[in-house]
């Protein structure tokens, strides 16, 4: 059958093909819905997993906020317990996460097994946490904690440890139990 002009439906059963085409009502698609070239969807709301695949060299997913008066992004979750997560994975392994912690009510980057966190300041790299937990700047000698405007509070050592000042560590100050 082929129609030409405005159709007029309560239901579509079958394929449905068009250049054009204008709902002003619901649209209940059960099934895969598969959408090539250019789609501008407002208020989607999307149940269950969804999943963006994307061969190119740009980004699979870009979310262009137009307007600065509310969130970008919100990711709500009805769960007490356990964390909301963001997954890093690379070819299937999980390499890290971005998680709030139900548990510890807190923020947590979490690095898997073997991998650091770093951080960038202005494109560059400037400290890094390595798999030890230990806080290492990128360049000996290259940044401060704290400005002679802005000092930071106090700094606390563990008994028999040391702090150690200069480049040879030619000044140590040692606290021995």
């Amino acid at each position: 059958v082929s129609i030409a002009g405005v159709v007029t439906a309560t239901t579509f059963k079958g394929a449905l093909e068009a250049t054009s085409a204008s709902f002003s009502s619901n649209i209940d698609a059960n099934g895969d819905l598969d959408v090539d070239g250019h789609t501008n969807l407002d208020n989607v709301s999307i149940a269950g997993v969804t999943t963006i695949s994307h061969s190119g060299t740009t980004s699979a997913l870009i979310i262009d906020k137009g307007s600065t008066t509310s969130n970008a992004i919100e990711i709500n979750t009805t769960a007490t317990s356990d964390a909301c997560r963001i997954k890093f994975n690379e070819s299937g392994s999980n390499k890290a996460q971005i998680a709030y912690s139900h548990d510890n009510d807190r923020l947590e980057l979490v690095s898997q097994s073997g991998n650091g966190i770093a951080i960038y300041s202005g494109g560059n790299l400037v400290w890094t946490f390595d798999t030890n937990g230990h806080l290492l700047p990128n360049s000996a000698g290259a940044v401060d904690i704290g400005s002679a405007s802005a000092e930071i509070g106090n700094v606390y050592i563990a008994d028999d440890k040391s702090l150690y000042l200069g480049s040879d560590q030619n000044l140590s100050l040692i606290h021995n139990n």
